[in-house]
């Protein structure tokens, strides 16, 4: 999810499918992991690795807090 590339790197489309597919998985880690073809830990490292990834997932959370 690096800003200021012409092309995306397959980590940054797994990321994005993630983040698109999350809510729709009832926020299901493990579940949105398996259909997106990585392991949760692999989710669990982009959590903790990328800032951008984590504010997107937070905000993702964040509103299911709210609808709730």
């Amino acid at each position: 999810m690096k800003e200021g590339k012409d092309e995306k790197t397959l980590t940054d489309k797994q990321k994005e499918a993630f983040l698109a597919k999350f809510a729709k998985n009832r926020y299901h880690v493990t579940r949105t992991a398996e259909e997106i073809g990585v392991h949760r830990n692999t989710v669990l490292y982009w959590r903790k690795t990328d800032k951008e990834f984590r504010v997107l997932y937070d905000d993702a959370l964040e509103g299911r807090i709210d609808n709730c």
